[in-house]
């Protein structure tokens, strides 16, 4: 059998309450720690329990190991600053060892990919002074994912104090994990009883590395961890159509048995992400202002950033700057973080600000004259080509973008030669693929429904544009081609008030005020009785930044025609969507592709078949395979 190998956690060292470790605990003293050696003055306060000092502890621990050649890693405790070498024992930088962040998930992966046979050694004796409580006993994810066999060092102190744990205590709990390890080590003769062990799990000092073998072979540690992801962004009630598409990410990433948080400031744990169940397994609430602090990012594969070009998102911005990790971004251009963030100054300093933020984006090409025109408009300065996206990008562990158009984008928007990180395009991933049903009546122009209830039957087709609102999905153009065909057109989706005032004034212009209606918000069965409905839907964009659409995947779940002109949707095979080739139609031009599908119901039943064949082939599952394995597998 092979020897097992060892990953030392030095909890020990961890600064705790009263025991006047911290960062005086690991100055340099003027001779290397020893077994013997004096511990360190301790700092004002409470003094910590009379003994040998942590330090000599671990490196007489360390020295063992490294003797016998098992000494694989040392695990760095996690309250350390990033300690000088100076400052840690001769035995374990002489040794050969990985130096990991005991928080660091990544790290973790690789060493469990090298060492299966690994042992998860935790020296941990010292008593806290003024809490009553073992010190660095925290228990950490990685290693109790990995299933990787524990040994715990207790000195005489801890196991007294455990003797006295009450019911429900911090204290109880941690002596509930202290039974789930594989071997205690203690010289306290009393050890088993206190701890409610078999005499056959507790070792003395001088025993115990001649039974670490057998502990190895207990229970060989998982090679791969189970994925840990922090998804940061918008989730329900917030976010619009993102945010539900991050729930359903969030929920079928659970299922897959991740380990999943949503860092998000709205909503709460059952809000954020639907009632847990069976179906839906139950997705974690992390505030942003707890993230870096009580739950640390390097601890997550990822984490991930999940952006849009729409405001709302400064918090996920401020977040990838202070912790950076993988990128998700839903639009390859994202002006309106720059907007948001300068929305409170007035003209001149907003200028003054925008050129300094242009002139470090694209140093020595700014877009700055194109951007002055555009003003404070996110979508003109889309359309300018202000992508803003450098700034993120050059800290990133990784990006996600959701079509080839997209990473085209998104490359060009970098400054010449530039290292990149790994830019992965994911799938689509649709929803359930939804019965067509054979004719799709439609509510009656004369007499529209209230917003919130379902359209009345009617006899007559209807064009239909799903999703939010704004100029940039082009509703003049979607007006003027409906005026041409004569068919009828709804707005289903969130729509500013003085945006549907301007939709009325035009379809009144054009004639057809009575034949165009702005449902406006409907909640979830309204939605797809509406996609139910439609005849066909037109999903535009005056910009042709790659991204993705939503209302498009749901139109292809439903099987409802789709004319489209997202450039993201040349990905998709021949016969999903009819693709406008012009990134910029033309009125003629959307007004002859309407109607001759209106006129084909053989047309539409073929692009029915090819939308719900497609969004069958592509749903969150897979969708949630390509993104764990872009990032437990990217070497970083």
């Amino acid at each position: 059998m092979q020897p097992a190998a060892v990953a030392l956690d030095i909890q020990a060292l961890q600064p705790a309450p009263g025991t006047g470790l911290g960062r005086a605990g690991l100055a340099a003293p003027a001779r290397r720690a020893s077994a013997a050696s004096t511990p360190a003055a301790p700092a004002p306060g409470p003094r910590a329990p009379a003994g040998p000092s942590p330090i000599g502890e671990v490196a007489t621990l360390a020295g063992r190991l490294a003797a016998t050649g098992r000494l694989a890693a040392a695990l760095l405790a996690p309250e350390w600053p990033p300690p000088p070498v100076s400052a840690l024992p001769a035995e374990l930088t002489g040794a050969g060892a990985d130096l990991l962040r005991w928080d660091c998930r990544a790290e973790a992966r690789r060493l469990l990919s090298r060492h299966p046979e690994l042992v998860h050694v935790v020296a941990a004796p010292l008593l806290h002074a003024a809490a009553g409580e073992p010190a660095g006993l925290v228990v950490n994810r990685h290693w109790a994912d990995s299933g990787a066999p524990r040994v715990v060092h207790l000195d005489r102190a801890a196991v007294a104090a455990l003797a006295g744990a009450a019911p429900e205590s911090r204290l109880a709990v941690r002596l509930e994990w202290i039974r789930g390890s594989a071997l205690v080590v203690t010289d306290h003769p009393d050890a088993a009883g206190i701890l409610g062990l078999e005499p056959s799990r507790v070792a003395g000092p001088d025993e115990w590395l001649d039974r670490l073998d057998g502990v190895a072979a207990i229970s060989a540690p998982q090679s791969v961890l189970p994925p840990r992801l922090a998804l940061v962004g918008p989730f329900p009630p917030a976010g619009g159509g993102l945010g539900a598409y991050n729930a359903r990410f969030a929920a079928a990433a659970a299922r897959t048995g991740a380990t999943v948080d949503a860092v998000t400031a709205t909503g709460d744990a059952v809000g954020a992400t639907g009632r847990a169940g069976p179906d839906r397994p139950r997705v974690g609430l992390v505030r942003p202002a707890a993230f870096g602090t009580d739950e640390r990012p390097a601890s997550y594969d990822g984490p991930l950033y999940i952006l849009g070009n729409s405001d709302g998102h400064l918090a996920t911005v401020e977040a990838a700057l202070r912790h950076p990790g993988w990128l998700w971004l839903h639009e390859a251009r994202l002006p309106a973080v720059a907007t948001t963030a300068l929305d409170g100054l007035d003209d001149e300093a907003f200028a003054a600000h925008m050129e300094h933020l242009l002139e470090a984006a694209y140093p020595g090409r700014s877009p700055w004259p194109a951007a002055r025109r555009a003003g404070r408009s996110h979508l003109a300065l889309a359309r300018a080509g202000v992508g803003l996206t450098s700034l993120l990008v050059s800290r990133a562990a990784g990006v996600f973008v959701n079509s080839q158009a997209a990473r085209a984008a998104l490359l060009l928007d970098q400054p010449p030669l530039a290292a990149m990180p790994p830019v992965v395009v994911l799938p689509p991933a649709c929803p359930p693929v939804r019965p067509r049903p054979m004719a799709a009546p439609v509510p009656p122009a004369a007499a529209p429904a209230p917003p919130a209830a379902a359209p009345a039957p009617g006899p007559s087709p209807v064009a239909v544009a799903f999703g939010v609102v704004s100029m940039g999905k082009r509703p003049d153009l979607l007006i003027d081609a409906a005026a041409r065909v004569g068919c009828r057109l709804a707005f289903v989706g969130p729509c500013p008030e003085i945006l549907a005032k301007v939709i009325g004034d035009r379809a009144q212009t054009r004639g057809i005020s009575d034949a165009v209606e702005v449902v406006g918000a409907v909640d979830d069965r309204t939605w797809w009785d509406w996609m139910a409905r439609a005849t066909v839907a037109l999903q535009l964009r005056d910009t042709a930044g790659g991204e993705m659409s939503a209302a498009v995947l749901d139109a292809l779940a439903a099987g409802v025609p789709v004319i489209t002109n997202l450039a993201s949707a040349a990905d998709y095979p021949p016969g999903t969507v009819d693709l406008l080739a012009d990134s910029e139609p033309t009125v003629e031009a959307l007004a002859g592709r309407l109607a001759a599908l209106l006129a084909d119901g053989d047309l539409r039943a073929r692009l029915a078949e090819g939308a719900q064949a497609f969004a069958a082939a592509h749903q969150m599952d897979a969708l949630v395979a390509a993104v764990v394995t872009a990032l437990t597998e990217t070497p970083r």
